[in-house]
C-alpha cells in the first residue's frame, strides 16, 4: 500500500511538471497561388485540426512558407494578417527573409497573438495571405503554422562570456554566470559543442569547458522543472590570433628566383590584432600579420594572391628589419594594388612585410598567398649611357623597328620628363636636316600602363628637351639637325608595371595640302568631308581659341554644351566658310578617331580673330564641336580642326550646317521703313510666323514686315512678287480692307501703315524665298480706275486665253510668275487685249495692266 501511495505521489509531481508543448498545424503544401489586390483566406484551426490541438493558452505563433515569384513580385512586398476572436495581427512585410528580389526564399512571420489564444474558447483562426505591389503574383508553399503555449514559468536570468583561453593548448572556458534560477529548482547548463553538462542548484558563477579556438559554441539554461523556460544566450566563439600576429613573430617566405610564384605562403588576418607599428601609409593596421625576407636581388616584387573569404583590399607595407621590430622606420613601400615593387634593396639583408585590411571595421577574416618574387636583370638601355642606335625606316611601314621593354628598367633619376617611371634609352643621328617621325607603339601592357615617347639632345650629362610634349602616345614629329646625336627616351606611367613596345624613326611626309590657313579648303554647308591630321605641322602658332557664345539653333550632332572642354593647342589643317549670314552654324568632327578639337575664327589668315572653340563634345565620342550664330551680313570664316596636345593627330570627319536665323524684320515691332516709289528686293527665309490671325493668309505663313507713312492722297498701289500680302494699321493686325490688294485707299496722310509679306508655304506655288516690293502713291483711286476705265477680265480661273476689257486704252500687260519672274509682255494699245496663257504651267500668277498712268495688279490661276 504505501509502494501505490508513493507511485501516485510521483505521478502527481510528474504531472505538476509537465509543460503543455508547442503544436504545429498540418502544412499546407500549395502552391496557394497569390495575386495583389485578390487576397488569399486559409482556416488553419478548422474542424479536421481542432481536435487535435492540446487545450491551453497559446501566446506566440510562427509561420514558415517557401515563396516565389511568379510575376514581378518581391518577397519583401508580402502581406499577412492573422486573425483570432481576440482580433488580428497584420504583417506588411516577412519577419525573415525578406528581399527586394523575386528571387525563391523561405519567409517568416513570428508574433504575438493579439490576446493569448485558447483553441476550446477562441475555435478556430485565419490566415490571410497578399502581395502589395500592384499587378504581382507569388506561389506560397509548404505553409507551417506553429503556435507556442503561453508560459506559466519564470525563466532563470544568466550571461556567458568568454574565459580563460589557452592558445598553447588550444583551449577555451566560457564562464557562465547565473544571476537568478527563475522559479526551478535546479538548472543543467548545456551546450552544443560535445562538452558535459554541469548541474546548478544555486547561483553563482560557473566555468564551462574546455572549447577549441574556432568553435562556434551555443549556451543553454535548461529549467529542469519546464523547458518552455529554458534560457538560450548568445552564440559565444574565440579564434586564437595567428602566430605572426606581431613583428616579433614574422614568418620567413622564401624567395623566388622569378615572377611566377611558384613558392608562396598561405597567410590570414581572421583574429588578427593591431601590433602597435603605424606604417604611415594608408588603411587601418588593426589587423596586421607579419613576415620577413632576405633580398637576393636589389628589386622584389610582393604579391599577394588569392585572397577570399572576408575583404579583398589588403594593404602590404616593406620595411627594412636590420634594426629590429622596436625601430623599423619609415616604410620602403606602401601598397594598396595587391602587387608592388621595391627597389634599392641590400642582398642579404632581412626585411619584414606587413599585411592587413584596408577597412577600419573590426572583424575581417581575409586569407590570402604571399609571393615574394625576383625580377630579372633591367635592360641593356636602361640608362642613357647604354643607349640604343636606332636606324632610319624608309617609312611609316617601319622596316627598320626595334623591340623594346620597360621590364625591369629603372627610373632615370632626372632630366626627363619622368623620375618616377620605368624608362629605357635609344640614340638617332640623323643624316640630313628635315622633319623626323618618332613612333613607339605599344605591344604588351602589364597593367594599366602607358608608352610615352620624348626627346632630348645634348648628352646624357646634360639632356635638354627637343619639343614640349610629355603626356602623347601618338606618333611625334620633329625637325632635327644632320650630325647631331638625340636621345629617345621611352618610359611606361607605373613605378611597377611595365610595357613592351616597337620603336622606330622615318622621314616625315609633306604636311597636308591645308596644313597652312592661307590653303584652307572650301567647305560649304551641309558638307563631309573626311580627312587627317598626320604631319601637320601648325605653321600659325596661334593663340588657342575656345569658348564663344552657343548659337540659336544647334545641329543634333553635338551634345548640349558647345563651344566646351579644355584646349590644348595641338598640329591641324584648315577650312574655310564662306557664310551668307544671318545662320546658325554648327561644325562637328564625327570619326571617334582621335581627341579632335575645333576653332573658327573671323577675319583674315595672319589677323584671325577667335570667334568659338571646342574639344570633346560631339556625341559621336572625343571630337570636336562647334555652334554659334553667324554676323547678320555675309562672313568668311576660317575652320581648324586639330588634335589636343596630349592625343596628337588622327582621322576626322567634318560636318559642316547651317539654319537660317529669322530675318531683322521677322516681327511687327522691327518692321523695315519704305520709301514710296522705290522697290525694294526681300528674302523670307528662316522667317516664322508672327500670329496674325483672322485674315486671309493660308499655308504655312512666314512673314515679313514693313512701314510706310500714307501720302497725302491716302492711297497707295501695293505690287509684289510676293504670294501674299497685306496693309494694317497696327502691330495687332487690324487689316487696311482685304488682303492681296493691289490699291490700298481710305488711308490718312503722315500716319505709319504695316504692309504683312509672306510666301504661300508651297513649293508647287511659291516656297519662302526672294521677293520685290514696290509701294507707290496712286494717281487715281480704285473708284475713278473701275468707273474710268472700266476695266474688267475673264475668266478666272483661265485655261488657255485670258481677256482684258476696257473703255480706255490699254498700253501694257505683263504676267510674273510667283517668283517675279516676267513670263509675258505685250503693248496692245487698244481697248481689248487676249492674253495667251496656254502655254504657262498651272499656278498663281499676277497680271499688271496699265490704262493711261494707272497701273492695276491683279491675281489669277491658270489651271
Amino acid at each position: 500500500m504505501m509502494k501505490k501511495i508513493t507511485l501516485l505521489l510521483c505521478v502527481a509531481l510528474i504531472s505538476c511538471f509537465s509543460a503543455m508543448a508547442q503544436h504545429t498545424f498540418p502544412v499546407i503544401t500549395g502552391p496557394t497561388s497569390v495575386t495583389e489586390g485578390s487576397p488569399v483566406t486559409l482556416n488553419i484551426n478548422d474542424a479536421a485540426n481542432s481536435a487535435a490541438v492540446p487545450s491551453g493558452n497559446y501566446a506566440t505563433f510562427s509561420i514558415s512558407i517557401d515563396w516565389v515569384s511568379t510575376d514581378n513580385a518581391w518577397a519583401s512586398e508580402c502581406d499577412l494578417d492573422l486573425t483570432t476572436a481576440a482580433g488580428t495581427v497584420n504583417f506588411n512585410s516577412p519577419s525573415t527573409g525578406s528581399a527586394n528580389s523575386g528571387v525563391a526564399t523561405t519567409i517568416t512571420f513570428d508574433g504575438s497573438f493579439t490576446a493569448d489564444y485558447d483553441p476550446d474558447a477562441d475555435g478556430t483562426f485565419d490566415i490571410v495571405l497578399d502581395q502589395t505591389y500592384s499587378g504581382s503574383a507569388a506561389d506560397w508553399s509548404n505553409i507551417t503554422v506553429t503556435i507556442v503555449p503561453a508560459l506559466t514559468c519564470t525563466s532563470p536570468v544568466a550571461t556567458a562570456v568568454v574565459g580563460t583561453t589557452d592558445c598553447a593548448a588550444g583551449t577555451y572556458m566560457i564562464d557562465v554566470d547565473v544571476t537568478s534560477l527563475g522559479d526551478a529548482t535546479s538548472v543543467t547548463i548545456t551546450n552544443d559543442a560535445g562538452v558535459s553538462s554541469t548541474p546548478a542548484t544555486a547561483t553563482g558563477m560557473v566555468s564551462v569547458g574546455p572549447f577549441t579556438p574556432g568553435t562556434d559554441v551555443n549556451i543553454t539554461i535548461e529549467h529542469d522543472q519546464d523547458s518552455l523556460c529554458n534560457l538560450e544566450l548568445a552564440t559565444l566563439s574565440y579564434a586564437c590570433p595567428p602566430s605572426n600576429d606581431e613583428c616579433t613573430g614574422a614568418i620567413p617566405l622564401t624567395v623566388n628566383a622569378d615572377l611566377d610564384c611558384m613558392n608562396v605562403t598561405s597567410g590570414t588576418i581572421a583574429a588578427a590584432t593591431a601590433s602597435g607599428i603605424a606604417t604611415a601609409c594608408g588603411g587601418t593596421e588593426d589587423d596586421d600579420v607579419w613576415y620577413s625576407f632576405m633580398a637576393t636581388s636589389t628589386t622584389h616584387v610582393i604579391a599577394l594572391q588569392n585572397i577570399t573569404g572576408g575583404t579583398t583590399d589588403l594593404y602590404h607595407a616593406v620595411y627594412d628589419a636590420t634594426s629590429g621590430c622596436e625601430a623599423l622606420g619609415t616604410a620602403l613601400t606602401c601598397s594598396d594594388p595587391n602587387t608592388s615593387s621595391t627597389s634599392g634593396l641590400t642582398v642579404g639583408t632581412t626585411y619584414f612585410v606587413q599585411v592587413y585590411s584596408w577597412t577600419g571595421t573590426a572583424g575581417q577574416t581575409s586569407n590570402f598567398d604571399i609571393c615574394i618574387g625576383t625580377p630579372p636583370p633591367p635592360p641593356a638601355n636602361d640608362t642613357c649611357e647604354g643607349a640604343i642606335e636606332l636606324t632610319l625606316s624608309s617609312d611609316d611601314s617601319c622596316d627598320n623597328s626595334v623591340s623594346g621593354t620597360t621590364n625591369s628598367a629603372l627610373p632615370s633619376a632626372s632630366g626627363t620628363c619622368s623620375s618616377t617611371n620605368k624608362d629605357v634609352w635609344y640614340t638617332f643621328t640623323p643624316t640630313e636636316d628635315n622633319n623626323y617621325v618618332f613612333s613607339a607603339t605599344e605591344t604588351f601592357d602589364s597593367g594599366f600602363s602607358t608608352t610615352y615617347l620624348s626627346l632630348y639632345s645634348g648628352d646624357c650629362e646634360t639632356t635638354t628637351q627637343v619639343g614640349t610634349t610629355c603626356f602623347t602616345t601618338a606618333a611625334q614629329t620633329f625637325t632635327l639637325t644632320s650630325g647631331t646625336t638625340y636621345f629617345v627616351n621611352v618610359r611606361s606611367t607605373s613605378g611597377t608595371a611595365y610595357v613592351d613596345f616597337d620603336l622606330c624613326v622615318f622621314l616625315a611626309p609633306p604636311p597636308p595640302v591645308n596644313d597652312a590657313c592661307e590653303n584652307a579648303i572650301t567647305i560649304n554647308a551641309g558638307d563631309s568631308i573626311s580627312g587627317d591630321t598626320s604631319y601637320s605641322t601648325n605653321v600659325e602658332n596661334l593663340t588657342v581659341c575656345s569658348g564663344g557664345t552657343v548659337g540659336t539653333t544647334c545641329d543634333p550632332g553635338g551634345d548640349s554644351s558647345p563651344n566646351a572642354g579644355t584646349l590644348v593647342f595641338g598640329t591641324g589643317v584648315w577650312y574655310v566658310y564662306n557664310s551668307p549670314g544671318n545662320e546658325s552654324i554648327s561644325i562637328e568632327d564625327s570619326a571617334d578617331a582621335f581627341d579632335s578639337e575645333i576653332q573658327v575664327w573671323s577675319g583674315a589668315c595672319g589677323s584671325l580673330v577667335c570667334v568659338a572653340g571646342d574639344d570633346d563634345s560631339s556625341t559621336a565620342g572625343s571630337g570636336g564641336f562647334v555652334c554659334f550664330d553667324s554676323e547678320a551680313t555675309a562672313t568668311t570664316y576660317y575652320i581648324y580642326i586639330d588634335g589636343n596636345a596630349a592625343t596628337g593627330v588622327g582621322a576626322y570627319t567634318l560636318n559642316l550646317n547651317t539654319t537660317p536665323l529669322p530675318p531683322a524684320n521677322d516681327e511687327c515691332t522691327a518692321a523695315e521703313a519704305l520709301t514710296l516709289g522705290v522697290e525694294i528686293t526681300g528674302d523670307n527665309t528662316g522667317a516664322t510666323d508672327s500670329g496674325v490671325t483672322a485674315d486671309c493668309f493660308t499655308g504655312a505663313v512666314a512673314d515679313l514686315w514693313y512701314s510706310f507713312v500714307a501720302p497725302p492722297s491716302g492711297e497707295v498701289t501695293v505690287t509684289t512678287t510676293a504670294a501674299q500680302y497685306g496693309v494694317y494699321t497696327d502691330c495687332a493686325g487690324t487689316a487696311v480692307g482685304a488682303c492681296n490688294t493691289s490699291v490700298v485707299g481710305g488711308l490718312t496722310d503722315g500716319t505709319t501703315y504695316y504692309v504683312r509679306v509672306s510666301d504661300d508655304g508651297t513649293a508647287r506655288a511659291q516656297a519662302p524665298g526672294s521677293f520685290t516690293l514696290l509701294l507707290s502713291e496712286s494717281s487715281l483711286s480704285t473708284v475713278e480706275f473701275n468707273t474710268e476705265a472700266l476695266f474688267s477680265y475673264y475668266p478666272n480661273p483661265v485655261n488657255d486665253n485670258l481677256t482684258l476689257k476696257a473703255q480706255k486704252e490699254i498700253s501694257n500687260v505683263s504676267v510674273y510668275n510667283m517668283l517675279g519672274q516676267e513670263v509675258y509682255r505685250n503693248a496692245p494699245n487698244s481697248v481689248d487685249n487676249l492674253v495667251n496663257m496656254s502655254d504657262l504651267q498651272s499656278g498663281a500668277y499676277f497680271v499688271k495692266v496699265t490704262i493711261g498712268d494707272v497701273t492695276e495688279t491683279i491675281k489669277v490661276i491658270k489651271k
